[in-house]
C-alpha cells in the first residue's frame, strides 16, 4: 500500500482519505461562513457592478506602461500586449498567479509538481525559463543564480492585484537584459483602493488556506494596507498513484503605504516577507546508493523593501526614482544559497515637444551571492560573488501625419560582469487605420545574460546504472560550466493588428519571427574511466556550449466578444513552431494552444464561468496533449460576502503538464481539484 509521508493518524498509518479531509475542511469553513455572514456588513465591499461595467472600449483606452515604461493607451502600443484585469483574475477562479496567467495568449503555463511551475512566452519553457522577465510592481523577481523565477514564492494576495501587464516579445529596449521573449509586470493596487478589512478562506481536496488584510489612512493624503496569507498544499500524485512528496506550505506578509505629495507627486513604500517549505523527490548522483531518488524538504525565505518617488513638474515633465532591497535564501539538497540585491532606477519623461516624446533613464544593480559548498551538491567557484550592472536607456516616440503614425525608436545599453557591454535597440511603428483599429510592426534586439549557475558551477547530475555486458560500470554524468559562455542573442520581427469593431467585439492578432544565436546547449566530452575509485565508475563530462542556433515563428489571436450585458466570450489561439539544431529545444514546446473562456451572469448576484483549455503534446518531455475544463460558480450573498465553488481539470482524472530541467526533481500529475472559497469583507 502506498502512503504519504507524515500521514495523519487514522489508525492504519496512512493518510485520511481525501474526501474525509475535504469534508472536515468544508465543515470548518461552513462554520466560518455562518459566523461571518452576520457581521460582514461592517465595512466596504467589492464594487462588482463597476468591474462588470468596464467596456471593451474602456479596455482599449486603458493605459499600460509595460512597453515603454511610460503610460500609453493600449490601442497605441506597437507590441503584443495583453492585460489581465482585476475582473479577469477574479472570474478565472485562479488561486495563484500561475493559474491566472493561463488566460494570456502566447504564454505557456505547465505545472511540474505541487509547488513548481514552468512558465514561458513564445516557446522554450522550463522551471527556469530564462528568457522571460518578471516584475512585481517594477521589482525584478528574476533569479540571478538560475535565470528564472521561483513561482511558488510570488504568492501575493490576488485581491490586491490591480492588473497584470504582459508583453509577448522583446522588451529589452527599456527593461534590459533577460526581457527576451516577454515581460510580465504584476501591478498591485494603490493602498487608497483597499481600505477597510478583508478576510478570505479556501479549502479543497488539494489545498486550504486563508488571508487577512487591513487598510487604513494616516490623514487625507496617506493610506496604507497590510496583509498576511497562509497556504497549505497537499502532495501531488505520481503516475503510478503514489505520493510525490511535494507538499508545501507558505506564509507571506505584506505592507504598502502611498502618500500623495504636493505638486502632483507621490511616494510609495512596499515591503514583503515570506517563508516557504516544500517537499520534493530529487534524483541524486550517489554511486553507492541503492536508489538515486531521495525525499528532501526545501526551505526558502526572504524579504524585500521598495521605495518609489514620482513627481510631475509645472512644465509637464515628470520623473521617478525607485530603489529596492531584496534578500533571498534557499536551503535544499542541490544548493544552499544567500542572495542580496540592491537596485536603483531613475527615469525622466519630457513633455511632448512638437512631434517628439522623449523618455530616458539610468540604472544600477548590485548583487551579492554566497553559496555554502559544504552543504550543496552543486559546487561554485568562487563561493561568494559580487556583480554590478550599469544601464541607461533612451526612447523617442515620434508622432507623424496628424498622430496617425507613431514611430518609436529606442535602445538600452548595459554593462554586466559576465558579458560586458550589451546594446539592445528597438524600432516600432504603429499606423492608425481610417476604418478603425491599427496595424503595427517592430524589429528588436535582445540578449539573455548568463546566470551564475552557467558560469561558476559544477555538479553531478545523475548516475546511469551499470548494465553488463554493454556498460559494465556505472556512469556519473557531471556538468562542468564554462566561464566563456557568452550572452544569448535574439533578433525579433513582429507585426500585429488590433481593432475594436464595436462596443461588443474586439480582435487582437500578432505574427512573429525570432532569430536566435549563441543559445545555450550541452556538449559531451570524452568519458573518463575512474577504475581506482570506490566503486569504480566512468565520469561523463558535459559542458555548457553556446553553439545552438535556430528560429521560432508563430501567431497569437485573441477575441473579446460580449453578445449581451450578461455574457462575455473570450476565445484565443496560439501557434508556436521551433526549428533549432537541438532536438530538445524543438520538441520542448507545445505547438498549439487553444482557450475558450465564457462568463455568464445568471443573476445579478450569481456568476458562472466556464473555461476550456487545450494544450498540444510536448514530445521532448513525453507529455501527451490534453483538454481540460475549469469552472467557477459564485454567489454574492451580500455586497460584502461572496461564496465560490471552483472546479479545475474536470475532464480527466490526472495528467502531466511539464517536467523539470537542470535540477531533476520528480514531476507529479495535475489532478482534479474542487475548491470552496469564501470572501467576506469585515
Amino acid at each position: 500500500m502506498l502512503c504519504k509521508r507524515n500521514p495523519e493518524a487514522d489508525g492504519s498509518g496512512c493518510p485520511m482519505p481525501t474526501r474525509s479531509r475535504y469534508r472536515l475542511r468544508a465543515l470548518f469553513y461552513g462554520a466560518v461562513l455562518a459566523l461571518l455572514s452576520g457581521t460582514a456588513a461592517a465595512g466596504p465591499g467589492t464594487d462588482l457592478k463597476a468591474l462588470k461595467r468596464l467596456s471593451l472600449e474602456a479596455l482599449t483606452n486603458m493605459e499600460v506602461s509595460i512597453a515603454s515604461k511610460t503610460p500609453q493607451r493600449l490601442a497605441d502600443v506597437a507590441a503584443s500586449v495583453f492585460v489581465l484585469t482585476e475582473e479577469d483574475i477574479r472570474r478565472s477562479g485562479a488561486n495563484s498567479i500561475p493559474e491566472a496567467l493561463r488566460a494570456v495568449p502566447g504564454i505557456y503555463v505547465g505545472r511540474i509538481d505541487a509547488n513548481k511551475w514552468s512558465i514561458s512566452a513564445r516557446g522554450m519553457p522550463g522551471r527556469f525559463a530564462n528568457k522571460l522577465l518578471v516584475l512585481m510592481d517594477g521589482r525584478s523577481v528574476y533569479s540571478p543564480i538560475f535565470s528564472g523565477v521561483f513561482w511558488d514564492l510570488q504568492d501575493t494576495l490576488l485581491d490586491d492585484i490591480d492588473r497584470i501587464e504582459v508583453i509577448r516579445g522583446p522588451g529589452a529596449a527599456v527593461w534590459g537584459a533577460n526581457a527576451v521573449n516577454g515581460v510580465i509586470n504584476i501591478i498591485t493596487k494603490n493602498a487608497a483602493e483597499t481600505q477597510g478589512g478583508l478576510v478570505k478562506a479556501w479549502a479543497g481536496n488539494e489545498q486550504y488556506g486563508g488571508a487577512v488584510r487591513h487598510g487604513g489612512s494616516l490623514g487625507d493624503d496617506t493610506h496604507y494596507r497590510t496583509f498576511v496569507k497562509y497556504r497549505d498544499h497537499d502532495a501531488g500524485e505520481l503516475s503510478d498513484g503514489g505520493s510525490g512528496d511535494d507538499d508545501w506550505d507558505s506564509w507571506r506578509l505584506g505592507f504598502r503605504l502611498d502618500h500623495a505629495l504636493g505638486g502632483n507627486g507621490e511616494a510609495t513604500v512596499i515591503a514583503n516577507a515570506f517563508e516557504n517549505k516544500a517537499g520534493q523527490e530529487l534524483e541524486t548522483a550517489d554511486l553507492t546508493a541503492i536508489s538515486t531518488t531521495v525525499t528532501e524538504d526545501s526551505e526558502k525565505s526572504g524579504f524585500d523593501l521598495l521605495g518609489r518617488w514620482s513627481q510631475t513638474r509645472d512644465n509637464g515633465d515628470s520623473w521617478s526614482l525607485q530603489g529596492y532591497f531584496d534578500y533571498f535564501q534557499q536551503q535544499e539538497l542541490p544548493i544552499d544559497d544567500e542572495n542580496w540585491t540592491i537596485d536603483l532606477d531613475f527615469q525622466y519623461e519630457l513633455v511632448r515637444n512638437g512631434a517628439h516624446e522623449v523618455t530616458w533613464g539610468l540604472g544600477y544593480r548590485f548583487t551579492h551571492d554566497r553559496v555554502d559548498n559544504d552543504k550543496s551538491q552543486t559546487q561554485f567557484d568562487p563561493e561568494t560573488r559580487k556583480d554590478h550592472l550599469f544601464s541607461a536607456f533612451i526612447q523617442d516616440q515620434i508622432h507623424l501625419m496628424d498622430d496617425r503614425l507613431l514611430l518609436t525608436l529606442g535602445s538600452k545599453v548595459e554593462h554586466n560582469d559576465y558579458s560586458g557591454f550589451e546594446f539592445q535597440p528597438s524600432v516600432r511603428a504603429l499606423w492608425k487605420l481610417e476604418a478603425g483599429g491599427s496595424v503595427w510592426g517592430s524589429i528588436s534586439r535582445a540578449v539573455r545574460v548568463p546566470a551564475r549557475a552557467e558560469h561558476d558551477a559544477t555538479w553531478d547530475r545523475f548516475v546511469v546504472p551499470a548494465s553488463p555486458p554493454g556498460m559494465p560500470l556505472p556512469v556519473l554524468v557531471r556538468v562542468q560550466t564554462d566561464d566563456s559562455f557568452d550572452s544569448e542573442k535574439l533578433i525579433a520581427y513582429e507585426v500585429g493588428y488590433r481593432r475594436q469593431y464595436s462596443e461588443e467585439f474586439g480582435l487582437d492578432a500578432s505574427l512573429f519571427y525570432n532569430d536566435y544565436d549563441d543559445v545555450r546547449g550541452e556538449l559531451l566530452l570524452t568519458p573518463i574511466p575512474m577504475l581506482g575509485a570506490l566503486p569504480p565508475h566512468i565520469v561523463q563530462p558535459v559542458t555548457i556550449s553556446h553553439d545552438v542556433k535556430g528560429d521560432v515563428y508563430g501567431m497569437e489571436i485573441s477575441v473579446d466578444w460580449r453578445p449581451s450585458d450578461s455574457i462575455r466570450i473570450q476565445p484565443a489561439y496560439t501557434l508556436h513552431k521551433l526549428s533549432f539544431n537541438d532536438d530538445t529545444l524543438e520538441d520542448g514546446t507545445p505547438r498549439h494552444q487553444l482557450s475558450l473562456r465564457s462568463s455568464i451572469d445568471i443573476r445579478e448576484d450569481v456568476e458562472l464561468d466556464l473555461w476550456v483549455r487545450y494544450v498540444d503534446e510536448i514530445p521532448a518531455s513525453d507529455i501527451d496533449a490534453y483538454t481540460e475544463l475549469d469552472t467557477r460558480l459564485a454567489w454574492q450573498i451580500n455586497p460584502r460576502v461572496t461564496l465560490e465553488l471552483v472546479g479545475r481539470n474536470l475532464l480527466s482524472g490526472s495528467h502531466a503538464e511539464s517536467t523539470p530541467e537542470e535540477i531533476t526533481t520528480t514531476p507529479t500529475e495535475v489532478e482534479q481539484a474542487i475548491v470552496d472559497e469564501l470572501d467576506p469583507w469585515t
